[in-house]
């Protein structure tokens, strides 16, 4: 999530591919603690439990294990169930049985999701895990159960024994997710697929979608396809990775960059240009003036405004770094026309994201704009309603 960085965005896409490795504690497979020995430490997952107990012994899965959702939650733990089960299924090799019960009902080697706890301490994500010789997830909501099937899978991946305790545990943080730069660097459908099941074992749920800079514009456009890069990400593509999102947990934020990271678009619309009073042509910045870049970017708002459910989108609206607005007297003159006598150039980018977020909450959702810029209008104010992100 961009706000947790203090580094250039350009390094961001070399930063995601990097690998680090974490040494974690190993339960050996049919270990048993015997009585009278300490109890277990705490088992080590990321993000580390907030509380545990440890008892003694271990849990073992096997091929005989079942997922057993609780009657009375069978249908809201649906999904989660059936995502438990593919990842169990990629982890192991094995299908895993699914089946609707009680606790009574639970044979050893179970794992059982169920809600309705009481808990409030727990929130909508948190939850409560009993490990015995059965393991029992209970939550207040289904994404609580749903991070405690992260927790399990992350404890089999290190060994099928694990260590037998209780635990609580919750988040933090409301959002916890990750920039990906796709704009700038080309991202197959694949790897971003990938990247979501990544993000949800890493109990992230938040994933922003960087789709143009000025290397390029990387999804399909049905209004605009002139703009658009040869390697880009169709609809379809889209569409397919926004569900597997949310069946993971995920909300995906796309963003859409202006008025500024525009060469892309610039290249491919001239016309659009910003120019110097002398004749100097900006590379990358739109020009505000002008009523075609305002039908050109609400084209694509709400294009995409349509294609993704999230409540979420994003404006992008950094870094227009035109220098002096006294350079642009078009800037000046637009502002002056638009907000008053008392206005400057900078009140016609302000008033740009106010324009921007008029379009997006048209739609029934949150504008989220980069804070660059943002401030020293003489008579604009950007709307309190839009989320801003520190870089």
């Amino acid at each position: 999530m961009k706000p947790l960085l203090t580094l250039p965005r350009t390094v961001l896409a070399v930063l995601i591919g990097l690998a680090v490795t974490v040494s974690l504690f190993i339960v050996p497979a049919g270990a048993q603690s015997a009585p009278g020995l300490d109890p277990n430490p705490k088992p080590q997952t990321i993000p580390a439990l907030q509380e545990w107990t440890g008892g003694n012994g271990s849990f073992h899965y096997s091929g005989a294990t079942r997922i057993v959702r609780a009657a009375p939650n069978a249908r809201a733990l649906e999904t989660t169930s059936e995502v438990f089960a593919d990842d169990l299924r990629e982890l192991n090799g094995h299908a895993v049985t699914q089946v609707i019960g009680t606790k009574a009902s639970l044979r050893t080697g179970d794992i059982f999701l169920s809600l309705g706890s009481t808990d409030t301490d727990l929130g909508t994500e948190g939850y409560a895990l009993s490990v015995t010789d059965k393991i029992v997830i209970t939550a207040r909501d289904d994404r609580g159960a749903f991070y405690g099937t992260r927790t399990i899978l992350q404890l089999l991946k290190q060994d099928t024994a694990i260590p037998q305790g209780t635990a609580r545990d919750w988040a933090l943080k409301p959002e916890r997710g990750l920039m990906m730069d796709v704009g700038r660097k080309y991202f197959t459908p694949q790897w971003l697929k990938d990247h979501v099941k990544e993000l949800a074992y890493l109990k992230m749920n938040y994933l922003h979608l960087h789709l143009s800079d000025n290397q390029g514009f990387r999804i399909e456009s049905t209004s605009h396809p002139e703009v658009v890069s040869y390697e880009h990400l169709t609809k379809r593509e889209v569409k397919d990775i926004i569900a597997l999102a949310a069946r993971y947990k995920i909300t995906v934020v796309p963003e859409i960059d202006a008025p500024g990271h525009l060469r892309q678009v610039i290249n491919v619309h001239p016309e659009l240009r910003l120019v110097t009073s002398t004749g100097t042509q900006q590379s990358e910045f739109i020009d505000l003036s002008k009523p075609g870049t305002y039908r050109l970017l609400k084209d694509l708002y709400k294009e995409y405004l349509a294609l993704f459910p999230g409540p979420y989108f994003h404006i992008g609206a950094d870094e227009y770094r035109v220098g002096s607005y006294s350079q642009y007297p078009q800037l000046e003159q637009y502002a002056k026309d638009t907000y008053g006598p008392d206005a400057t150039g900078k009140d016609v980018y302000l008033g740009f994201m106010n324009w921007a977020n008029e379009i997006v909450r048209d739609a029934g959702k949150t504008t989220r704009a980069w804070n660059d810029g943002v401030g020293g209008g003489s008579a604009v104010t950007v709307n309190p309603n839009i989320i801003l992100e520190f870089w």
